[in-house]
């Protein structure tokens, strides 16, 4: 599976965008599946907020900061966190991922 088949896949499911940020920080954490994407909790978006400010990731050459730590903290790693938006939106589709495991695995070739 190519590490866009699942946010394409949920992007396409319910409509919406996902920032470029959150998925690659998902690839970079392995939560780009949906066995371990419908594990996350708000204390494991925390622990990952935490991870996030302290490792010394430095993006591919042909990325932006700003497509792994978003517009926000791309010059500010110590301080990053996902917005209060997209908080919301992982924690919903960790719920409707969870709700459709199945029919996700079955769309991914689980």
């Amino acid at each position: 599976m190519s590490i866009n088949t699942f946010w394409t896949c949920l992007e396409g499911t319910y409509g919406i965008h996902i920032p470029i940020y959150v998925q690659n920080i998902m690839h970079i954490m392995g939560y780009d599946n949906p066995v371990s994407f419908q594990r996350i909790t708000p204390a494991k978006l925390k622990e990952i907020e935490g991870f996030m400010r302290s490792i010394n990731f430095s993006p591919p050459i042909d990325a932006r900061s700003e497509d792994y730590f978003g517009i926000f903290f791309a010059h500010e790693r110590e301080n990053f966190s996902f917005t209060p938006g997209d908080k919301d939106l992982i924690l919903g589709l960790v719920d409707r991922v969870k709700e459709y495991s199945h029919v996700f695995k079955k769309l991914l070739n689980y």
